[in-house]
């Protein structure tokens, strides 16, 4: 499949505090370039992509395909069920593994390493109402609300038990 290149979206560090607030030096900050760059120098990591482990793969990816148009572009099979997948929506991608594959070589360091809990996705999005719309029916653990950094945020629990955070920045924060 055709992988992208593109760079994420403006950072969205801020999200990852909310007990704290972020000083305008502290937001500069995240858009100032890594001292160890250099002038001309190459980007050493071109895109990042979460793997995100579950009991059964189906699920999830019925919730983002169907729900925000992902389509699938890696499906490798585990007996007769998807024991991985790779889905993605323009430069936004998602991996999705099954707790039995990553155990499945008891030799892999990181085979116990997926039972440590769920993760948290943050997704930036221009429109929180039609996120909202996407997600009736679905397990919503934080209606909409705004933020102290002034985002308008909803937050879903994906049927994989991954906390996702839909937020529409301000505007004078997005990029």
């Amino acid at each position: 499949p055709k992988r992208s290149t593109s760079s994420p979206p403006g950072s969205s560090t801020s999200a990852y505090a909310p007990k704290y607030a972020l000083s305008t030096t502290a937001v500069d900050a995240l858009d100032t370039p890594s001292p160890w760059a250099t002038e001309g120098s190459a980007t050493v990591i071109n895109k990042s992509t979460p793997i995100l482990h579950v009991k059964n793969v189906e699920p999830s990816l019925k919730f983002w395909t169907e729900r925000f148009g992902f389509k699938t572009t890696i499906q490798v099979p585990e007996g007769d069920h998807i024991g991985f997948a790779a889905i993605e929506n323009g430069s936004i991608e998602l991996m999705f593994q099954t707790y039995d594959g990553m155990k499945a070589d008891a030799s892999n360091p990181l085979a116990n390493a997926a039972d440590q809990g769920p993760s948290f996705i943050f997704m930036e999005v221009p429109d929180i109402n039609s996120v909202i719309d996407a997600l009736k029916g679905a397990d919503i653990v934080q209606h909409l609300h705004e933020t102290f950094y002034g985002a308008k945020e909803v937050v879903a629990k994906e049927p994989g038990g991954h906390f996702v955070i839909f937020s529409q920045l301000p505007k004078s924060n997005s990029k």
